[in-house]
């Protein structure tokens, strides 16, 4: 019988409302609306909205730090600048976060869709 190959994979799981939280925090992406009398915070990013993600799906990349010049000038300089978050900017975010040390180049983060 033939035998299933099988490779091992570290693999480092970030949930995904603490990665919401994290990069609407770092970026200062966070935005105060009033309905009613209520006042609302809305979040700048979110990865499901962002990546076109579904319930119980996961995001997977290994960044390495090197954004193109296209992804600075059309996804990091708007968020850096504008505060505006681009549709499928999650790579470039998590590479701009090796950059400044906050991710590990290299490594493989999953962040994992569950509501």
């Amino acid at each position: 019988m033939k035998e299933l190959k099988i490779n091992k994979k570290v693999v480092y799981s970030i949930d995904f409302g603490e990665w919401d939280n994290f990069v609407n925090d770092f970026f200062g992406l966070f935005s105060t609306q009033l309905f009613g009398n209520t006042k609302c915070v809305m979040l700048g990013y979110e990865i499901v909205a962002n990546e076109e993600l579904v319930n119980d799906s996961k995001f997977e990349y290994a960044p390495d730090g090197k954004i193109s010049d296209y992804d600075r000038e059309y996804n990091l300089d708007a968020i850096l600048v504008e505060k505006e978050v681009p549709n499928y900017s999650t790579r470039t975010i998590m590479d701009y976060f090796v950059q400044v040390g906050i991710l590990d180049k290299g490594k493989t983060y999953q962040i994992e869709i569950s509501w």
